[in-house]
Parts: structure tokens; C-alpha cells; sequence
């Protein structure tokens, strides 16, 4: 059996230990604007965010669809020179299934 490197061995120890790794966020009065969450996926969305939300946090807004949406209240974002065109077979695609590009990948 082959010994894994020193690397290899860190990158293994720290995902059993730490399954979400950055959280990217800030904060305006009482909402979290929430941009991304980078991690593993194990752990429930509402126990990352009780860890990183302060006392006075009555808002997350997200920058990105969260894989969790029980309890979320979808609103569309209107921006300008933000048009997206795509091209499906299924007309009903983005009524049934509401999504956006996080926020972080935009220019």
C-alpha cells in the first residue's frame, strides 16, 4: 500500500474535521448578504449560517441559489446589462426552476 503524501494526508484530516471551509459574506445592519459558501455540502445550510450570522441578524440574502430553499423567499433581481439568453427545449425551464448566477462569478 502506498503512503500518502504529507499533502495528501492534510487535505484528508482537515475535510473530516472542517467539512465547510469559507463562508463569504458581510453585513448591512440586521441582513447577512451571504455571497457564497464554499465546502464539502455536509452540513445542513442552517447550521453554517448560525455559525456565522451575529445576534442582531434578521435577513440572509443570498448571492448565489442555495441547494436548500425550504424557507426562503424567492425574489427576482432586477439589474441592468444583466440579460441571460439561453436556448432549451422545455419553455417553462426558468418558471419552474428559479435560479441565478452567483453573484461572484459576474465581471
Amino acid at each position: 500500500m502506498e503512503e500518502q503524501s504529507d499533502l495528501n494526508l492534510l487535505k484528508n484530516k482537515s475535510a473530516r474535521l472542517n467539512p465547510y471551509s469559507l463562508v463569504v459574506a458581510d453585513f448591512e445592519g440586521d441582513t447577512m448578504n451571504c455571497y457564497d459558501i464554499y465546502g464539502t455540502g455536509e452540513i445542513p445550510m442552517d447550521i453554517i449560517l448560525s455559525a456565522v450570522t451575529k445576534q442582531e441578524t434578521k435577513k440572509v440574502v443570498f448571492g448565489f441559489t442555495p441547494r436548500e430553499q425550504e424557507g426562503c423567499n424567492i425574489s427576482l433581481l432586477k439589474q441592468e446589462d444583466t440579460t441571460l439568453f439561453y436556448k432549451t427545449k422545455d419553455q417553462n425551464t426558468c418558471k419552474e426552476n428559479q435560479r441565478m448566477f452567483p453573484i461572484l462569478s459576474r465581471a
